[in-house]
């Protein structure tokens, strides 16, 4: 199967319309059998992405490890919630 991954969604603004309209264009340009995306939750690309037909799949989430040098109070760096990431940053080869 052919694979897509859609890591950045980058426009200058946060509107809905233009994400949605980028999203429809690529979907109908690409040769694809699927397209996978991650972007934290309550952000406003995995809303769009949501609009527009992306789901979650169905798996327990990311594991990492993570080292904290500073110990800032309320900050969790080992909970995903904390972190801002796209697939982009998740990223290894």
């Amino acid at each position: 199967m052919k694979e897509i991954v859609l890591s950045e969604l980058i426009i200058s603004e946060h509107d809905s319309n233009i994400a949605s309209g980028l999203i429809k264009q690529m979907v109908k340009s690409l040769n694809a059998d699927y397209i996978v995306a991650y972007y934290p939750e309550r952000s406003f690309e995995r809303e769009v992405l949501r609009n527009n037909g992306f789901r979650d799949l169905p798996f327990q989430g990311i594991n990492f490890a993570v080292n904290s040098l500073v110990n800032i109070p309320g900050l969790e760096p080992g909970q995903l919630d904390s972190w801002e990431l796209s697939l982009g940053d998740l990223e290894i080869f």
